[in-house]
């Protein structure tokens, strides 16, 4: 089964972690030591990937003519950069599957019904708004704005 982080992109499956590397080597250059630090950093050190996690992605994608290297540095190719574009086009489909998985992470670490329904009911809430402000920036600045009031006056 496939994974529900996977996006089929020109009928091949690519994990959600190696969409994330052409992300950010079409930032740049990097080895699999940089992109491994950089997710340690931007998770806050909560994931620390593994080399045995990153480099056999990176052979995965250089294989599929994603990625090239020189030396132990990475770089996104063309065709990488037209399989991200992909996958952003995709990401509608991509969001519903997060939501999907969100549901289910709800049931398995919230018991209380009550409280997972509330949860569930803040978290559609935050969907809409997001949709708002891919839609509207302008509109979804101002929700903001609103959000941060309400919230400070509630603590």
């Amino acid at each position: 089964m496939r994974s529900l982080l996977n996006l089929l992109v020109e009928g091949k499956a690519y994990p959600l972690l190696s969409l994330y590397i052409l992300c950010t080597l079409s930032a740049g250059p990097k080895t699999g030591y940089e992109i491994i630090k950089e997710i340690r950093r931007k998770t806050g050190g909560v994931w620390n990937p593994s080399k045995g996690t990153i480099y056999p992605l990176l052979y995965k994608l250089e294989e599929d003519g994603l990625v090239r290297r020189e030396g132990d540095t990475y770089m996104v190719t063309e065709k990488g950069l037209d399989t991200l574009r992909e996958a952003r086009v995709q990401r509608t489909n991509a969001n519903r599957k997060l939501r999907a998985l969100r549901s289910l992470a709800l049931e398995v670490f919230y018991p209380d019904e009550e409280y997972r329904r509330l949860r569930m009911a803040i978290l559609e809430r935050i969907d809409r708004i997001l949709d708002l402000v891919e839609k509207n920036p302008e509109k979804g600045r101002l929700l903001v704005e609103k959000l941060d009031e309400i919230l400070s006056q509630h603590g």
